[in-house]
């Protein structure tokens, strides 16, 4: 019953054991079919990046889970931890995904109970709680009976964090929300608060069929052409919601409108809504995932060209409420081909088509003059054939965006809400690349150095929570005024390290919803309350979204 099984990895679905190897693939960086031990421990690469061998072993290993950002995390640190470097040509150690992948689930079970199994017609935990996101989309309560008595651990993410060596440690639980206490107001700076919108997950479908079920609902023969409408039963129809599943443009649209609405502690520029104000006096902070799940067309669907133009469509529509410099946008793993954009091996050209667009808008810029430094590989043609160098570049911060992901801005570079006296920035963390790329993590560091150097302080902003958690080293914890996440489709209130966990837009959620926070230059810390900052859809299946559908009120 169910979806197909693997034949060596019963306990996951074929297509779900797909989803690993290619993450896996991704280390093959010489792109020779075989995955070394030397790549593993370089770890993922951005683009044309040059591998990297000036790394440390970890001193810990993430919690196995259903997740497969954090299987790569693990299996790069148990080489790390495990193995010296093999530099030696001559003898190259090579692991098979099978190798890597049954160490990761022996630290791990993810039984299904056969009862459960046959009366809810599944074959796996994953397909038994919810597909693809295990305890973040829908089988929140059912965990907590499962993981009781051993079942579904990967998928309700309950496994124990390891030791290189594999032994289980005990560590605070992250589900703690105790606020963290504010530290007194600086004196002489101002104090009028300035609003954030912080979204995520939206998972915007462009080709909407309400016709069907599950989380991603599209009509056959998407194309370019035919985006932005939704149809029922091969008819064209108004877009309304239907249940679990990633929402048309109005939904993400109506969350906007009501946002626009709210109370504004000095006055807007434009009264009306309707006319979609522009210069929206308030920032907003966007996690990533921007596209809907399995974002793919018909037989003559072009990718980048996809991309490209849902990305056009919606930045277009952002900046008719905020200008570009009030706009931080964070890429996740669904902007683009499944966990394919910014990273080696993965889909070049969606790549270039996603970044262009936030340069073309102008949200990503070079207003800061900040260089980096990018080791990449050249390959030159010669009488003896090709030969293949490494050599290290300066890029300008665009430039660096399109190569990693990246970037940082000033929050208030024209002092329009009082904050530049504050000398407060945002980085924006390309996750995807996980805890171990070494261009991002120098060009990350260094940033916060720069910062800290001119007594700032500084939002980060990344998509996957496990790689947000570890990120940040303590030394710059003093200089943080807030940390986010999305991808897991729930909400949490901010945690005593300032980390919030942002929930979706999509209604393939636990929490469909948006935070509101407020900041100022004498109080620019973002702590919010679950209970009380977050904006929830309350609407009715069967009709098209509309603003009053997002309520103040926690679930």
């Amino acid at each position: 019953e169910g979806e197909p099984l693997d034949p060596e990895f019963p306990e996951f679905t074929v297509e779900r054991i797909a989803q690993f190897r290619y993450m896996w693939s991704l280390l093959d960086h010489n792109q020779d079919g075989q995955i070394s031990m030397l790549e593993i421990q370089a770890g993922l690469l951005a683009m044309d990046q040059a591998p990297n061998y000036d790394w440390k072993a970890p001193q810990q290993l993430p919690a196995p889970s259903g997740d497969v950002a954090t299987f790569i995390e693990y299996t790069i640190g148990y080489y790390r931890a495990n193995f010296a470097p093999q530099h030696n040509a001559e003898f190259v150690v090579f692991v098979k995904f099978e190798t890597a992948f049954q160490q990761y689930v022996s630290q791990c079970s993810d039984r299904v109970p056969p009862r459960l199994a046959k009366s809810h017609g599944v074959s796996t935990c994953s397909e038994l709680i919810g597909d693809n996101f295990g305890i973040e989309t829908f089988g929140f309560e059912m965990c907590s009976s499962l993981i009781k008595n051993g079942f579904c651990l990967m998928s309700c993410f309950s496994c124990a964090p390891q030791t290189p060596a594999g032994v289980p440690i005990h560590l605070p639980t992250e589900s703690i929300e105790i606020a963290p206490r504010r530290p007194p107001a600086t004196v002489g700076l101002s104090t009028k608060e300035t609003p954030v919108l912080i979204s995520s997950d939206w998972h915007v479908e462009p080709w909407f069929d309400l016709s069907l079920t599950g989380c991603v609902i599209r009509y056959p023969g998407a194309t370019i052409d035919n985006m932005w409408q939704c149809w029922e039963n091969d008819k064209p129809h108004t877009c309304n919601l239907t249940g679990h599943h990633d929402g048309p443009f109005p939904l993400a649209d109506s969350h906007f409108q009501q946002y626009a609405k709210h109370p504004i502690p000095f006055p807007m520029a434009h009264p009306s809504v309707a006319d979609h104000p522009t210069n929206l006096p308030s920032l907003f902070f966007f996690i990533g995932d921007t596209q809907a799940h399995d974002f793919v067309g018909g037989k003559d669907w072009n990718m980048a060209k996809g991309v490209g133009a849902l990305m056009d469509k919606l930045l277009t529509w952002i900046l008719t409420y905020f200008p570009a410099d009030q706009v931080f946008y964070t890429a996740g793993n669904n902007d683009g081909p499944h966990d394919s954009i910014f990273v080696k091996g993965g889909d070049a050209p969606a790549t270039k088509a996603w970044a262009d667009q936030l340069v073309n808008h102008k949200i990503v810029n070079n207003a800061l003059g900040r260089t980096y430094n990018y080791t990449k590989l050249v390959t030159t043609s010669g009488p003896a054939g090709n030969v293949t160098t490494q050599s290290t570049v300066s890029m300008n911060q665009i430039t660096f965006f399109q190569h990693t992901g990246y970037y940082m801005k000033e929050l208030d570079p024209n002092n329009r809400f009082g904050l530049k006296a504050a000398k407060l920035y945002v980085i924006i963390l390309n996750t995807m690349l996980g805890l171990t790329n070494a261009v991002q993590t120098a060009a990350f560091h260094g940033d916060l150095d720069w910062i800290q150097a001119q007594k700032g302080a500084v939002y980060v902003l990344g998509h996957y929570p496990n790689v947000m958690h570890e990120v940040i080293p303590a030394k710059y914890q003093p200089i943080i005024r807030g940390s986010f996440a999305g991808h897991i489709h729930r909400a949490g209130s901010t945690t005593p390290t300032l980390f919030t966990q942002v929930p979706a837009i999509t209604t393939c959620a636990v929490n469909t919803g948006y935070y509101v926070a407020n900041i100022s230059a004498a109080d620019p810390y973002i702590i919010v309350d679950k209970y009380k900052d977050l904006w929830t859809w309350h609407g009715p299946a069967g009709k098209v979204p509309v603003p009053p559908d997002w309520k103040n009120v926690f679930p």
